[in-house]
């Protein structure tokens, strides 16, 4: 498996005993799978746009145009997962996998300079992934 959703979604039902996702008669479980797939299908898009265009081409085949377009439209699909975050301190309530795709996609955006300065539910959703020793101890191996 390459697919980072496909890898996540087999950890979870060869070795999760039912954490990090809600069971398929929670209430939250569609809000789980929108959440967990959105990072992949809105988030990641334009930010691959950006790593292309300013990282992995050579300065002479960049696209300043297209690198604009991509960092709008991604500051649009952020908009969303920030207003999903005005009433909650994860995407589904409590910590979960949706939380693992889109959390790091969101990480990555601001990584690679995308303004945050609007979307304040961001920032702190941001902190909290960060603070998870989880994530710590995954990103100092």
């Amino acid at each position: 498996l390459y697919e980072s959703g496909a890898i996540i979604q087999y950890l979870l039902a060869k070795y999760g005993n039912g954490k990090l996702q809600p069971k398929i008669e929670d209430i939250n479980f569609a809000q789980y799978l929108q959440w967990f797939h959105y990072a992949e299908g809105m988030i990641m898009p334009p930010m691959n746009t950006i790593v292309v265009e300013t990282i992995l081409l050579p300065a002479e085949r960049r696209n300043e145009v297209n690198v604009k377009r991509a960092t709008k439209l991604l500051g649009q699909m952020l908009k969303v997962v920030d207003s999903r975050l005005t009433t909650r301190k994860y995407l589904v309530d409590e910590f979960s996998a949706a939380d693992i795709m889109s959390g790091h996609a969101t990480i990555m955006a601001r990584h690679h300079g995308v303004d945050f300065s609007d979307k304040p539910n961001l920032i702190s959703y941001i902190s909290r992934l960060l603070e998870r020793p989880a994530l710590k101890k995954a990103w100092s191996l």
